[in-house]
């Protein structure tokens, strides 16, 4: 396998990883949805601020803080960063009665976004490794037969 075949190599087995992980991080955040979904308390909040912040290359996001109260009286704050509701507005915000901290705007479409995910992630990591694979075998099959 010449230089180049291993940088590629080594490329496809990195975004593999990435792929790996968009899956694992997507995972994770369905889990902890059906967790709230399940066994949360839903009440309403309110939104208390709105502000924009770029993200990179990709432009811009929009981030609002939602603060509700929990069942125990306690007040708590929770980011949402994908909906753009104006401040002031009212909207359903769950959160884990054991640790209110734990708390996430009632998003029905939030399941499909992870969900999205996942199958992003599977993609992306079957046409890495796929492309793996293939510059290996290509590599394996340049070699001269005796110095395997």
């Amino acid at each position: 396998m010449d230089s180049d075949d291993a940088r590629l190599l080594g490329m496809a087995l990195f975004f593999g990883c990435v792929g790996l992980g968009i899956i694992l991080f997507s995972l994770h955040e369905m889990r902890e949805l059906a967790r709230l979904s399940d066994h949360g308390i839903t009440t309403t909040g309110t939104v208390i601020s709105k502000r924009t912040e770029p993200r990179g290359p990709a432009g811009t996001r929009t981030v609002v803080k939602v603060g509700f109260t929990a069942s125990d009286g306690t007040r708590h704050v929770v980011d949402d960063e994908h909906g753009d509701h104006p401040v002031g507005a009212r909207i359903a915000v769950v959160y884990d009665p054991d640790d209110p901290d734990r708390a996430r705007p009632h998003d029905t479409s939030s399941g499909g976004r992870w969900r999205f995910g996942v199958v992003f992630g599977v993609l992306f990591l079957i046409f890495t490794e796929g492309m793996a694979l293939v510059i290996f075998r290509e590599g394996r099959r340049a070699e001269p037969a005796g110095s395997r």
